[in-house]
């Protein structure tokens, strides 16, 4: 797969077909990682639709699996806001439908080419509480951070669950104290889109609710 940028598009080139996005090249993309399973009502799909809200009004597109879950839910709170959404779904999964909040579907072949796409397109990332594929996702783009195999992009994540799992983590594996600091840790959608906003130099006028002084250490 092969990415970049054309005027005021971006493409990718997956295998020999040309896929075009429609984001000015100046707005900047947020890939947001989240698990399938919460639903409209629950907790946490509330706090992925504040998420995809203030992501939106803070004028980023909102990238993410394309499904249900955290997935459909940020994906919700961006297009009610008026934002740009963009799911990026894989051809394995035939027998599911991606979910009805995406302005663009950006059709996969596998796990390997949407994640490419993924960290490719991504300014930033947020994670929120997911399972296998979220962790996947995750140790990914942790491990290109440790490398420096990929540029610097902020990677926050949404919990106070996270650092004790990933000092858990840390405790059996051969990962440093240093290393769990690649990632910034915060309590909820508002945190974290202030500290994108730090990191990005985002200009956008702060929305209603944002934490002033919220950013992290």
């Amino acid at each position: 797969m092969q990415y970049g940028i054309q005027g005021r598009v971006k493409q990718f080139r997956l295998g020999k077909e040309k896929c075009v996005l429609e984001i000015p090249r100046e707005q900047k993309t947020i890939v947001v990682f989240g698990g399938r399973h919460p639903v409209d009502g629950d907790l946490e799909y509330a706090e992925a639709v504040r998420l995809g809200s203030l992501l939106a009004m803070a004028k980023y597109a909102v990238m993410s699996g394309g499904y249900s879950g955290v997935m459909e839910a940020v994906s919700r709170g961006a297009m009610e806001a008026g934002g740009t959404t963009i799911g990026v779904t894989m051809e394995i999964f035939g027998s599911l439908s991606p979910n009805r909040f995406l302005t663009r579907e950006i059709r996969s072949r596998n796990f390997f080419e949407r994640l490419e796409i993924l960290t490719s397109s991504a300014s930033g990332f947020v994670a929120m509480r997911g399972g296998m594929g979220t962790l996947t996702e995750l140790s990914l783009i942790w491990n290109m951070l440790q490398t420096k195999t990929m540029e610097y992009k902020p990677t926050i994540l949404v919990g106070r669950f996270w650092r004790p799992l990933l000092e858990s983590v840390a405790d059996h594996l051969v990962i440093s104290r240093e290393e769990l600091e690649l990632f910034h840790y915060v309590g909820g959608a508002g945190e974290a889109v202030a500290c994108l906003d730090q990191f990005l130099s985002n200009t956008a006028t702060k929305v209603p609710g944002w934490p002033e002084g919220s950013v992290p250490e």
